[in-house]
Order: C-alpha cells, then structure tokens, then sequence
C-alpha cells in the first residue's frame, strides 16, 4: 500500500488487444489504437496537472508498437509509479519485460479470468494465453516489477474466484499482493451473451475469495459490484464511492434525463444504479414539490428555484430573513453525533433558531457516544437517525480483509429501545420519515446549469440501496432504504434485525 498520496493518471492507449475475450466490456469499439502523439500528449498533460501515477492500460497496452517509449517518457518525466493492466502475454518474453522494466515500468496488473489453463483460455479464446500470463507474471517478478492482479467477473468464472486467488499465491508463489476482482459490467459482451452471474453466486464466489486471502495476508480490492451482492461483514477495499462517482459522471447525459433509457436488467448490475434512481425521482419531483431546498442562499439563484418548493433548510439563522423575501418559509436542521458535533454546539444553534422564530429540527444520530449526551438534548425532542458508521471506522490492511471498529459505534439499534420519531430508517423495520428530496444551490452555477461532479459528491453521502428483494416493494419510492456505507460494511443480513 502507498505510504503517502499519489495522483493517478489513467491513460488509455486504445482498443487493440492480443486476445478475444468472450466477455469484454470493448466490443463495440473499434480495435485499434491511438495515435502516439495523443497518448504522448495526454501522458505531458497529466504530469503537468500534477499526477505522480500513470496507468498505461487499453485494450492491451503492451503490445502498442511505442509502449516502452511511452513508459520511458513517463519516467523522465518523473512520474513515481508506472503501471499498466495487462493480460500478461508480452511479458512471457524475457527480453521485453527486461526493456520494460530499464525503461522505468513499477508495476504490472495481470489478469487471470480461470484457475487453470483449460478455463482461462476458453474465457479468452486464446490458446496458451494462461502459461504465457503466468510466465509473465515470474518474469516481471524476477525484473523487479511489482505484480498485481485482477479477475473480470462473469456467469462463466463467479464461482472460480477462490481457486484463482489461490493458483497465485499456491501455484505462482506470490504473497502480500493486492487482488482486484472486477465485477459484472453490463456493457460489451458480458451484455451482449448475458454471462451475468446470479447474485447468490455473486456473494458465494466474493466470500471464497475474501476468506482464502485473509488467511493468507492477500488484500482484496472489489469494483462495479453491487453492494448487495457483497457478503456480510466484507468491504471495499476502495475509496468507498470512487468508482461509483467516476460511472455516474461518465454517464451523466443517461443519468440526467427523465426518461428509462436503460435495460431493467442493466441496472440491476450497475453500481451507479443508486444514484440513477435517486436523480430521476428527484427530477420528477421537481416539476411539482422538492421536501425542500438546502445551501448557501444567493439572490440569483433564489429566484430560479422558488417554485421547486416551499421551504428552504438554511444554515445558519442569519439566512433566514434572506429566504423568506423570495417567499421559501425558513427551517434549520441540526445534527448531533457526540463526535463531529459538540453538545455546546448544538444547544446554541437550536437556541438561536428558537430565539429567532425559526423552525429547528435535531438529528440525533445514534452512537454510543451521543447516547450520553441523551438527556441533555430531550427538551428538543429530537429526531432519531442510526448512524452512518463510515466516518468513525478504519480500514485495516495488515493481513485482513475486514472493518475494524474504533469507536464502539456501530451497535444493534433494536437494543437502545428510544422512543420518539425516526428518520432514515426503512419503512418496513422502523415506522419512520419517509425519503426526502431536495437540490441544494451550490451545485449550481449562476445561470442554475447543474455541476455534474458537485452534484454527485455531495449525493454520495446520502446515497441509499435496497436488498434485491424490495424490487417489488410498493413501498420502496417512499422507502429511505439503507444507507450504502452501512451495506457495504456489514451486508443486508446484519442490518435486518433493527
């Protein structure tokens, strides 16, 4: 693991590759490459932007006819780290992974699709494409390359997982390495073939996985799979949102429109299908009434929202006067966690809106923490919400795979027995409030264009998911559902018992 920050910079070379993989996600593009002086541009460019990172990736990169050149411009221009993604078959050339690694190539991702040559090569449709992978892998291990390894995950391999992880660590002698297991894109082949996995095999094949590497120091790294497909009591071992966010922005013009655009099915194995879901509700609430409107209050933009609904959540009680002349009916919402928020804190800004006449609420979010300052804040009859566990754990990389509680936060609500009024909890456990809506103005520029990336950083804390089963819930658009975070850390099997 890096010890400090790097930037990444992913630079794609093109779509040509050496292989035919049954399931791959770039069948509708044209397989060839771009040319060198745009690739050579784009590596300068990242650079000067301040990456320290390159990802040289395609297609497969390695066989581009200037590839060393690109990795040797790369290390004269001081990037640290110098990876590419990779099927491995170049490397199986001693004298090619020897130029790589003098050139300045760091590190090598190899993907292994089978745990033997009989699987991996039918998944490739390549002939002795798993002996060339694996002699790549020990020929840029004995380069002094670092090696990595990923899996794309389809119908054809789920189940495959632990044996792959092992054939690795067993079958090629690497230890401590980190694993990417990809999973099921709705998109090129894998779509086109429907080799999309069953969701309890999903889970069973992650599970195989995730157990044999922790008995072995392995970490695990999972992308584009769904959360409700993870096992409980397993994480991302990612920055919990960044591929989800990356997806969303790639597929803003889709997301962004009223309109299905897509297959049911294909959302169903899209990560990004939460924050789809959430953006077009809102858009259709949006033609009547939002629960409310939230951010800074700036005339301009007052003006260009007044009609999406009638109450605005300001920040402070200073901004209520603000919001009341362009006719919004001023409230403020308080939150008290017992860690980011102090008790002082909150008794003056409830106290200030009470001295101003304006409409206050407190979110009392359940921790064993803020459950000492209970007492304290009953006068406010507060309103009770579990608490996103996320910001008060951390990730544990040294020969584990799992989530570690610091903090004593995570807990069994069912045990603390508080009665009063409930917010983000599902409908069918807890009787609760029902799902907001809302646009907050600082997502939007002056003339009220959305900023995609704004819009959906700030949508990816309150991004919530729904354990497959509640598809056909008649009460699932008025469901706040879970939180993703929570899901994520603990599986759907655990949130249950509330």
């Amino acid at each position: 693991m890096e010890k400090r920050f790097l930037r990444k910079a992913i630079v794609l070379t093109g779509f040509g590759c050496n292989s035919n993989c049954v399931f791959c996600l770039q069948d509708t593009r044209e397989p060839s490459f771009f040319p060198s002086e745009r690739i050579v541009k784009e590596i300068v460019s990242k650079r000067m932007e301040g990456a320290n990172w390159l990802v040289l990736t395609g297609g497969e990169a390695s066989i581009h006819e200037d590839f060393l050149n690109f990795v040797a411009l790369a290390k004269k221009l001081g990037y640290e780290r110098i990876q590419t993604v990779s099927n491995g078959r170049m490397f199986s050339s001693r004298r090619f992974t020897r130029k790589a690694a003098a050139a300045g190539l760091t590190e090598t991702t190899i993907s292994f699709h089978g745990p033997t040559a009989e699987k991996h090569d039918a998944l490739t449709r390549t002939p002795g494409s798993f002996d060339e992978a694996s002699r790549g892998a020990i020929n840029c291990r004995d380069s002094g390359i670092k090696l990595s390894f990923n899996t794309a995950v389809s119908s054809l391999n789920v189940l495959d997982l632990r044996d792959i992880v092992k054939y690795i660590h067993e079958g090629l002698g690497f230890v401590g390495f980190d694993y990417d297991i990809i999973g099921t894109a709705p998109s090129g082949r894998a779509w086109k073939h429907r080799f999309l996995p069953r969701h309890e095999d999903v889970r069973k094949g992650l599970r195989g996985a995730f157990e044999y590497a922790e008995k072995h120091g392995i970490v695990v790294w999972v992308t584009r799979t769904p959360i409700q497909d993870f096992p409980p009591g397993y994480e991302y071992h990612k920055e919990p949102w960044e591929v989800i966010t990356h997806d969303t922005l790639a597929m803003w013009p889709i997301i962004w429109r009223k309109e299905r655009v897509c297959d049911p099915l294909r959302c169903e194995y899209c990560e990004a299908a939460p924050f789809c879901e959430h953006i077009k509700e809102l858009l259709s609430r949006m033609d009547g009434k939002l629960s409310y409107v939230t951010g800074k209050p700036v005339p301009e933009k007052l003006d260009a929202v007044v009609e999406t609904s009638s109450r605005f959540l300001v920040p402070e009680v200073g901004d209520a006067p603000l919001v009341e002349k362009y006719g919004f009916k001023p409230s403020m919402r308080v939150v008290f966690d017992g860690i980011s928020h102090t008790l002082e804190a909150a008794v003056e800004k409830m106290q200030a809106a009470k001295d101003a006449g304006v409409e206050a609420e407190l979110e009392f979010h359940v921790d064993r923490r803020s459950l000492k300052f209970l007492d304290e804040l009953k006068e406010f009859k507060p309103v009770f919400s579990p608490a996103n566990p996320y910001p008060y754990v951390k990730y544990s990389f040294d020969n584990s795979n799992r989530i570690h509680d610091t903090t004593g936060a995570l807990m069994s609500l069912g045990e603390m027995k508080l009665r009063g009024k409930w917010r983000n909890m599902p409908l069918c456990i807890e009787k609760g409030e029902e799902k907001e809506y809302w646009i907050n103005l600082d997502d939007f520029s002056p003339g009220m264009k959305v900023n995609p990336r704004s819009f959906v950083n700030r949508l990816v804390a309150d991004v919530r998911v729904y354990p497959w089963d509640c598809r056909s819930c008649s009460m699932k658009h008025r469901c706040p559902g879970f939180f993703g975070d929570y899901v994520k850390l603990f599986g759907f099997d655990e949130v249950a018992p509330f």
